[in-house]
């Protein structure tokens, strides 16, 4: 464990500052719902949820030197990086040329690759999941799509750790804002009192917090739009292709399949990991449950 206290930047006006949480840690995840067109409103075809990993020292070094890159860009009323408005420069975006816009993605990608750990997506398609809800009636194990997501997100970072024999402790963040963030503090919280999941998800703590305060958020920001991009048009941006290229670190896909979100929903009813919106009516009577 490192001796210095965990450090989140929140903007202080001209210059962001610094805010001591108190404790020290060995990994920070940083996990990043996104929520646009192809997001996690109802209908829409695929919802993603993914981010990267950060140690202290990668943190830190990722927060210091992204807040130097877009300080210059603050007086033009950039604020921090937003993948979906900046790649097609709309809205305050709309202020950069096309060169000052791939210098950015490049910057962000070069210092992602050099800092982090690891990057991480999870995904599932609308279609696969309703069908299995409907199915099963087992969503109050599941929560929404946006929730299975987040959990399925630590299933990848457990298996990171699994892999590495690391017995660390880590901080699970994640974007405010969604409106399942509440269904899934929930859900997260139940892990936290589960003495078997905090183990098996080296679980220290959680929390939700705006892009604009953690700027790791942004990297995880620009990963999941470009992965949703290339979902949608089956053709490899070349911004992905330098992000997932040799030579840097590895990124962890995870399709959520009919059999996985099953898997999600049995672990879950033998600790106990329930939501707290009525998805189904309980009667009292053992369900059979079908794949």
């Amino acid at each position: 464990m490192f001796p210095e206290p965990f450090v989140l930047w929140i903007d202080g006006g001209e210059r962001p500052v610094p805010l001591f949480l108190g404790g020290s840690f060995d990994l920070c995840v940083i996990l990043k719902a996104c929520c646009d067109e192809t997001g996690t409103h109802a209908g829409a075809p695929i919802t993603c949820m993914g981010g990267y990993v950060f140690d202290e020292d990668g943190e830190k070094d990722f927060t210091s030197e992204w807040v130097k890159v877009m300080q210059p860009f603050k007086s033009r009323g950039i604020d921090f990086f937003h993948a979906s408005k900046c790649y097609p420069r709309k809205g305050e975006f709309s202020v950069l040329s096309d060169t000052e816009r791939d210098a950015l993605f490049t910057a962000l990608i070069t210092l992602t690759r050099r800092t982090g750990k690891f990057g991480m997506v999870s995904w599932i398609k609308d279609s696969v999941f309703n069908e299995v809800v409907q199915r099963n009636k087992f969503q109050t194990f599941t929560g929404s799509k946006y929730t299975v997501c987040a959990l399925r997100s630590l299933g990848l970072v457990k298996q990171w750790a699994d892999e590495h024999n690391f017995d660390g402790k880590i901080i699970y963040l994640f974007e405010s804002g969604n409106e399942y963030q509440g269904e899934a503090d929930t859900m997260m919280e139940i892990i936290r009192k589960t003495p078997q999941l905090r183990k098996d998800f080296r679980y220290d703590d959680h929390d939700f917090i705006k892009k604009r305060l953690l700027p790791p958020l942004q990297a995880a920001d620009m990963f999941v739009w470009l992965f949703q991009k290339w979902s949608a048009e089956r053709k490899q941006d070349p911004f992905l292709r330098d992000l997932l290229s040799d030579g840097g670190i590895p990124h962890f896909r995870q399709h959520i399949t009919d059999i996985s979100l099953w898997m999600l929903a049995f672990m879950n009813m033998q600790h106990g990991v329930r939501s707290k919106r009525k998805y189904e009516s309980q009667t009292g009577k053992v369900r059979k449950y079908s794949v």
